[in-house]
């Protein structure tokens, strides 16, 4: 019988060589594992310490759990988490059990919410093809809500399929039903959100139309309160207009009052100048009539 062709565990790492002891039952039982795993001694050990293989026996007091994160295309571990569980694996498969069927009952319940929604999404899909048949923007809708089925009916098959596998991933399982169920809530959220927000908007655009029709009112009374403010600017402009021209007037009129008051003011000066000088004419006369008499 042809061997198959063995993978390295690990390329590129050096090896050392160990020393150990065992009972000829054990010797024997390590040779005949070896012979059917069709791998040598030293590579059995190896994987059995790297986890890579592992041995069920229903007399084990204790279950040595390596976990292992990979790296690369090597597969060389970077991390090994190593725990020691004390049972027997009866015990640990029947609590695996006691998750599988917890999940299963999650699963089920999932599966009647997605059918819900399926139904509901079905009825919202009928109306909106008998509202929508001349709408192409209702047709993409149909289109997409008729994928969207399409897709949760593929996840409910993937998980259906998944769950008649029953594999050891338990953890997985539970993590992937309870992001889906808060994936439900939060799409139930943000449905309720839209809803509010439609309403919320529905009501904002009537107070908008509300607003609108008293502006349209409110600029209508402004113009008009316009047209009147003009007319009386032109009214006041034309008697301003008529006041500049009096006051113009007034104006020409003042200077020329001022000037002929100019003039009396210079007449009267000279009549109180002619005035102060006939007395010293009158002395001028006296004077010149004495002088004469002197003479004669």
């Amino acid at each position: 019988m042809a061997r198959k062709k063995r993978r390295p565990s690990d390329s590129g790492v050096g090896k050392s060589k160990v020393g150990i002891s065992l009972t000829s039952k054990a010797f024997d039982l390590l040779n005949r594992i070896a012979e059917k795993a069709q791998l040598s001694k030293s590579e059995l050990i190896e994987r059995f310490v790297l986890g890579s293989m592992a041995i069920a026996s229903n007399e084990a007091e204790k279950t040595v759990n390596i976990e292992t994160d990979t790296e690369g295309t090597n597969e060389s571990p970077t991390q090994v988490k190593i725990a020691i569980v004390t049972g027997t694996p009866e015990a640990e498969d029947k609590e695996i059990k006691e998750k599988n069927d917890s999940t299963l009952e999650q699963i089920e319940v999932q599966r009647k919410r997605i059918t819900e929604f399926e139904k509901l999404l079905a009825e919202q899909t009928s109306l909106a093809s008998l509202q929508a048949e001349s709408s192409q923007s209702l047709q993409q809708q149909i289109q997409e809500q008729a994928e969207l089925v399409d897709n949760l009916q593929k996840q409910l098959t993937a998980q259906q399929s998944l769950l008649e596998e029953r594999t050891q991933n338990c953890q997985s399982l539970q993590r992937q039903t309870q992001e889906q169920a808060e994936l439900i809530d939060k799409l139930q959220k943000q449905l309720t959100a839209q809803q509010s927000l439609l309403e919320e908007r529905t009501q904002n655009c009537q107070s908008l139309q509300h607003q609108i029709q008293e502006q349209a009112e409110l600029i209508d009374k402004l113009q008009k309160q316009l047209t009147a403010q003009q007319s009386l600017l032109e009214e006041r402009t034309q008697n301003c207009q008529l006041l500049q021209r009096q006051i113009q007037e007034q104006a020409e009129l003042i200077v020329e009052l001022q000037e002929e008051l100019s003039q009396r003011e210079r007449i009267a000066t000279l009549v109180a100048y002619i005035d102060r000088l006939k007395p010293l004419a009158e002395l001028g006369k006296m004077y010149l009539k004495k002088r004469d008499r002197t003479y004669f």
